[in-house]
């Protein structure tokens, strides 16, 4: 079962030229601080995104943004050998 994402894309929003309105700081803040939070966690499990863009940020019923498309991540491979280079 997948979350139903009615707004769409981030970018969608942010380029809607038709029906352009004003974003509150107060929402393009909560934003970012999902986004950071979203990359923080991917990142503990060693994934790396490698495609961040707005296309790959979707935004749910409550506003809240959701990070997707992971179609070119990559898990992080850490050996002693690599660690320094």
């Amino acid at each position: 079962m997948l979350e139903l994402m009615p707004f769409g894309s981030l970018s969608s929003l942010l380029y809607d030229k038709k029906n352009f309105k004003v974003l509150p700081s107060s929402l393009l803040l909560a934003w970012g601080c999902d986004m950071a939070d979203a990359l923080c966690h991917i990142h503990s499990l060693k994934v790396k995104h490698r495609d961040l863009k707005a296309e790959n940020c979707l935004v749910s019923l409550d506003l809240q943004l959701k990070l997707c498309d992971f179609g070119t991540a990559k898990r992080q491979e850490t050996t002693l050998r690599n660690a320094g280079s």
